[in-house]
């Protein structure tokens, strides 16, 4: 990915514009490279695509964490009748789990 099409960071969050046409995303106010940071504007009409964008966006990093460890636990488990240590199983599901809570906009 070239330096020009790399995203905004996240955090985002999804903002009402003042007078009731738009809904604004930009960075969230804990988001470590600034706060308020445009994205896009979406009409008003089309808010619950912002969230669901929002919260895709927000939740891709722990998405792909997780799925590369669970394929990783499943990786080594199937090398050579090879076995994951003790819990990791869980702790991948877990995190799993928590990253698709993330993504649904749960949290």
């Amino acid at each position: 990915m070239s330096e020009q099409s790399k995203h905004t960071p996240t955090p985002w969050q999804v903002l009402p514009d003042p007078r009731g046409r738009l809904v604004h995303v930009e960075t969230s106010p804990d988001n470590p490279h600034g706060a308020g940071l445009p994205v896009c504007s979406i009409p008003t009409r089309r808010e619950g695509d912002a969230d669901f964008i929002v919260a895709a966006c927000n939740a891709r990093d722990d998405l792909l964490e997780a799925c590369r460890w669970l394929v990783n636990v499943a990786h080594d488990e199937g090398r050579a009748g090879g076995r994951p240590e003790p819990g990791e199983w869980e702790a991948a599901v877990e995190a799993g789990m928590a990253a698709i809570v993330k993504a649904e906009g749960d949290v």
